[in-house]
């Protein structure tokens, strides 16, 4: 089977892998999509394993307040800023934490083991196919989740530094003094 440009188009728009790698892997699929995103998927998994050595120091914070009241904290790291300053890690980041306030897990390994958000995959499953359209190691380094009390999040410097306070206090407004904790503990 003939593999057109517009077949290796729409699997890079479906994985966001690169190009070549698309080829290759409609050409191993034979044309066949699912086999093809398959294949990449396997391939994700070996690079993400060659990957896991190199050092992943750069990243991004996020915290975040649910809608039902729950407070995340997540740091996920990359090797480059480059990577880090980039929309579809920052998305990636913010779709975790959303995750996280949602399926309650207790810590890293208990997210990678969560549902990626919009998807049936898990966040592990998901990470490997970031690694592999990203082309760098990710990594999830640090995941604290609160659910009792009140949680008030603040992010500084575009995502170097999140902060996550939470409050047990009665009879005043928790979010002014947690804003202003979170600030000064992201100043330290």
């Amino acid at each position: 089977m003939a593999i057109t440009a517009k077949d290796v188009q729409k699997l890079r728009e479906m994985t966001g892998v690169g190009m070549m790698d698309c080829k290759k892997a409609l050409t191993e699929a034979e044309g066949d999509f699912d086999k093809a995103i398959e294949w990449l998927r396997e391939k994700g998994l070996a690079a993400q394993t060659k990957k896991a050595g190199k050092v992943a120091a750069e990243g991004v914070s996020y915290a975040i307040v649910a809608d039902n009241g729950v407070g995340v904290v997540i740091e996920v790291n990359s090797q480059t800023d480059f990577v880090a300053k980039n929309d579809v890690f920052k998305d990636f980041v913010m779709a975790l934490a959303g995750g996280g306030a949602e399926e309650a897990p207790a810590d890293v390994e208990a997210l990678k083991a969560c549902r990626y958000p919009g998807t049936e995959r898990t966040v592990a499953d998901v990470t490997a196919d970031k690694v592999l359209a990203i082309g760098e190691n990710i990594q999830i380094r640090r995941f604290v989740r609160f659910a009792e009390n009140t949680s008030v999040g603040y992010v500084h410097a575009g995502g170097k530094i999140g902060v996550l306070v939470n409050l047990a206090v009665e009879g005043v407004d928790a979010s002014e003094i947690g804003k202003n904790v979170a600030m000064q503990i992201a100043a330290l």
